[in-house]
């Protein structure tokens, strides 16, 4: 990973538009406690994680819907998926999700399900279903809508997936992380205010 004028770039090919500097002022002394190289693959598996929901959802389901509702259920919970996994982001979940997107059994689950739907006769299932995959496979359409996200929101999506592993490492060894500090202190002086609370 290296740091360009306009962000930090992994050797995977993912931008984000952050430095040093920043995770730095977002959680001190975090840096000297992770391997940051490692945090920003964890990032990624989470980034993928996308591609890995459309994909396995596609291919449970292919063998006993057609294609077409089989692709509509894959793009909804993949949409889903989209807008909440940054919440959902656990360091400890991670090994999890990087069986989830290995790239081995979902290669050799799409051979033996596209096998089967072509053997049974839905041979325009199979080939479509063959289309959807490499949708999925090659992440066209989370770039696309990265694209859309990131051109409407301050913060990108993969800034935002990368804040949230950050925060919860840092969480994990016990450093203050000045956004969440100030949200819980801007939480309590609510509750303090609120009608509930007086006497």
């Amino acid at each position: 990973m290296v740091e360009t004028p306009t962000g930090l770039f992994s050797a995977s090919g993912f931008w984000y538009r952050t430095s040093f500097a920043a995770i730095d002022q977002l959680a001190p002394g975090l840096r000297t406690k992770i391997d940051l190289h490692q945090t920003v693959k964890d990032t990624e598996v989470w980034i993928r994680s996308f591609e890995s929901v459309g994909l396995w959802t596609l291919l449970l389901s292919l063998p006993f819907l057609g294609v077409y509702p089989s692709a509509l259920l894959a793009t909804v919970l993949s949409l889903i998926w989209y807008f909440w996994r940054s919440a959902l982001i656990r360091p400890s979940a991670t090994p999890f999700m990087k069986a989830l997107t290995h790239d081995a059994p979902v290669l050799v689950a799409t051979l033996l399900v596209i096998s089967y739907v072509g053997n049974t006769g839905r041979t325009l299932d199979a080939i479509l279903g063959l289309a959807f995959f490499f949708v999925f496979r090659f992440g066209w359409l989370r770039m696309l809508l990265d694209r859309w996200h990131d051109t409407t929101r301050p913060l990108s999506m993969n800034d935002r997936i990368l804040r949230m592993m950050l925060i919860r490492e840092a969480m994990r060894h016990d450093i203050r992380v000045e956004s969440v500090h100030t949200m819980q202190t801007e939480l309590m002086k609510a509750v303090r205010n609120s009608s509930l609370t007086r006497k």
